[in-house]
C-alpha cells in the first residue's frame, strides 16, 4: 500500500509539471523512468526492443506492453491501465493517443530512437505533435524520497559486504575472471536483481586501465589489485572501488597513494 501511494504521488507530481509546460500527455519508454513512475520492473532487452511504454495524461495512466510482460505489468503497476497488445508499438501508442485526445505529447528525446519517433509521428493526426521533455522526469528523480534513500542505503550495504568478502577471499593464483565470477555469485546469492555494471578486477599493469575487462591474468602478492563493483537492488544501484594488496605495498606505491589522497582532500 505504501509503495502504491508512492507511485500515485510521483504521477501527480509529473502531471503538475506537465500542466506548467502545456503538455497534454507524456510518453515514457526509458526503463528507469518507467519503473520510477509505475513500479513496472521489466528491462529492455536492447534499445530497439522495448518492454513497454507509459502514456500519462491528466486523467489517464496507461501501460502498453506485450504478452511477455502482461502478468508482471498488472501485478507491479496497479495505478495503470495495462494494455497487452500485439503488433507495432507505434501503431498501438498512436491509437491510445488519439483516444485520449492529447495534442501536445512530451517524449524522452535522449532515449527514443529516430526510427520509433518517425513511426509514431506517422500514426498521429495532424493536430498532435511531439515535444522533447528535456529531462523532466530525471529532474524529479534527482531529489530522493525516503523510500529511495532507504533503497540506496540497502544497495550500498550489500555491495560493501560483498567487497569485504571478496577482499578476505583473495589469494595469489586466482585469475581476474575467477574473482569477477565470485562477485557475480555473491551478488545473486545475496538477493540482488543484477549487477550495476560488469565488475572490474584489474591487477598489476591492468590496474592502470580505467575500465579494464577481467581476464585470465593471475593475481599475485606484489602488485595492486583494483576492485570496482556494484549491485542493483530494488531498482537502485551502488558502486564501490577499492585498491588492495595481498602483501605490504611498496614505498613507491605508498608515496603515490599519499599524493593522490592529499589531492582528493584538497578537492573536497
Amino acid at each position: 500500500m505504501v509503495q502504491e501511494m508512492l507511485y500515485t504521488k510521483r504521477i501527480n507530481a509529473l502531471r503538475n509539471k506537465m500542466a506548467k509546460q502545456g503538455l497534454d500527455a507524456v510518453w515514457v519508454v526509458e526503463p528507469a523512468n518507467r519503473r520510477y513512475l509505475s513500479g513496472f520492473k521489466a528491462i529492455d532487452p536492447q534499445l530497439t526492443e522495448s518492454a513497454g511504454s507509459l502514456l500519462i495524461t491528466q486523467d489517464e495512466a496507461i501501460l502498453i506492453t506485450d504478452s511477455r510482460y502482461g502478468a508482471e505489468a498488472k501485478a507491479e503497476a496497479p495505478d495503470f491501465e495495462v494494455k497487452v497488445v500485439k503488433g507495432e508499438a507505434a501503431q498501438v501508442l498512436g491509437s491510445c493517443i488519439l483516444e485520449t485526445g492529447a495534442k501536445r505529447i512530451g517524449f524522452e528525446e535522449d532515449y527514443v530512437t529516430y526510427q520509433l519517433y518517425k513511426e509514431l509521428v506517422e500514426k498521429l493526426d495532424h493536430g498532435s505533435k511531439l515535444f522533447p521533455i528535456q529531462g523532466l522526469i530525471k529532474d524529479m528523480r534527482q531529489i530522493k524520497d525516503p523510500y529511495e534513500i532507504e533503497a540506496l542505503k540497502a544497495s550500498a550495504e550489500m555491495i560493501s559486504s560483498i567487497m569485504g568478502e571478496i577482499i578476505g577471499w583473495l589469494t595469489p593464483g586466482l585469475t581476474e575472471r575467477e574473482v569477477a565470477w565470485q562477485i557475480h555469485t555473491l551478488a545473486y546469492r545475496g538477493g540482488a536483481e543484477d549487477l550495476a555494471f560488469p565488475p572490474i578486477v584489474a591487477s598489476g599493469p591492468n590496474a592502470a586501465l580505467p575500465h579494464a575487462i577481467a581476464g585470465d591474468k593471475k593475481i599475485s602478492t606484489d602488485e595492486p589489485i583494483v576492485l570496482d563493483m556494484g549491485v542493483k537492488l530494488n531498482g537502485y544501484c551502488s558502486d564501490i572501488t577499492r585498491t588492495v594488496f595481498l602483501s605490504e605495498p611498496s614505498a613507491e606505491f605508498k608515496k603515490i597513494y599519499s599524493v593522490v589522497r592529499e589531492a582528493q582532500k584538497e578537492a573536497f
